[in-house]
């Protein structure tokens, strides 16, 4: 059996809603030079049922020593988006 990511190391930096926002994480990671993976939480055919117990679609994991500068770029992301949401709203 292979061994799962959490026994290796990795740790979640980002709990997604869908598979989309899951990738787009995962990627904007890997582009920063962060390795990342994608873990869905769905089981085929149970996703409604899936997403509705747990709250999310799955999670984006990122090795330990790379978790700060993870949700340093997350946050960065987070604030940049309020930014730009503020600007829109004339704020």
């Amino acid at each position: 059996m292979k061994p799962k990511p959490r026994e290796q190391g990795w740790e979640v930096v980002f709990r997604a809603s869908d598979e989309w926002q899951a990738e787009m994480v995962s990627r904007l990671l890997i582009d920063e030079g962060i390795p990342a993976i994608v873990q869905s939480l769905m089981v085929p055919g149970y996703a409604n049922v899936m997403s509705a117990q747990v709250g999310y679609w799955g999670e984006v994991l990122c090795p330990r020593a790379c978790r700060s500068a993870a949700h340093v770029l997350l946050k960065d992301l987070e604030n940049g988006a309020d930014e730009e949401d503020d600007q829109k709203a004339g704020r």
